[in-house]
């Protein structure tokens, strides 16, 4: 049986299984825009299922959708309504108790207990507010992170560490002049060290320090000079990561000058 024959004959079930594969990792998709009152619907179980979303009804209440699922309110964790994301650390951050929160596409927040969706499309709240659908970019329904989502979250986290940890080294100018090679080695523990050669036969400079991720995905380095003294920086030195190269979004121009550093990986 050759490869044209037993692709025609197992294609639609190589189709089904894949779809069941996203079905159930969501984390594998890339991220799909919706609209027209498409949700993504993220249960506390870790799957995700996408729909229009048509109703909220019954006793207890639960989601219901244009294809006719239905989906208990207790078991979400969150609906996004721009697309298939669900990992959103700065919205998490402002779920400061257990209730309903609902994040305008303006980013207002308004939060309570979400009741039913009545005509044409609008959240209600047991207060009477009501918020049209086309208004919402997410909703959570507990300000809890579910065990599915932490697990992946840690398996996120690990992987942008890997990308980060290594050396990297470039030149900078300071307003003082003298051009240098600044050389920065990122380790896996989180601690740092940056070492400046400088021109003319100057001794080099090392400082210790640590590196940090932040929740937009660069990462912040503080540093330390010799015998623990703290930099004196008037803003924080931040990279984003290039390809293969780190690049300072936020630095000292009177340290780093004003082109800033752009180090590329050794």
């Amino acid at each position: 049986m050759n490869a044209e024959v037993i692709m025609k004959r197992f294609w639609p079930w190589i189709a089904i299984l894949a779809c069941c594969g996203f079905c159930l990792f969501p984390k594998s998709l890339r991220a799909e825009d919706l609209g027209g009152g498409r949700g993504a619907v993220f249960m506390k179980d870790g799957r995700m299922v996408v729909g229009e979303v048509v109703d909220i009804a019954g006793r207890p209440l639960h989601l219901e959708l244009r294809d006719g699922q239905k989906l208990p309110l207790q078991e979400i964790w969150m609906i996004n309504f721009i697309n298939t994301e669900w990992n959103f650390p700065a919205e998490r951050e402002k779920l400061e108790r257990n209730a309903h929160y609902l994040f305008y596409r303006d980013d207002r927040i308004i939060s309570g207990r979400i009741v039913d969706l009545i005509s044409p499309r609008v959240f209600q709240f047991e207060t009477n507010e009501e918020v049209p659908l086309e208004e919402v970019k997410r909703i959570y329904l507990t300000n809890q992170l579910p065990s599915a989502y932490q697990s992946r979250l840690a398996e996120q986290e690990a992987k942008q560490t890997q990308n980060f940890v290594g050396t990297f080294s470039g030149q900078a100018t300071p307003p003082s002049g003298g051009s240098r090679t600044v050389t920065l080695t990122l380790y896996e523990n989180k601690t740092a060290l940056l070492t400046q050669v400088f021109p003319q036969g100057r001794e080099p400079a090392a400082e210790q320090g640590v590196w940090k991720e932040n929740p937009d995905g660069t990462i912040t380095v503080s540093l330390s000079r010799p015998g623990g003294v703290r930099r004196a920086q008037n803003v924080p030195l931040v990279f984003r990561l290039e390809k293969d190269e780190l690049v300072a979004v936020q630095f000292d121009q009177w340290v780093w000058g004003s082109g800033g550093l752009r180090l590329k990986r050794k």
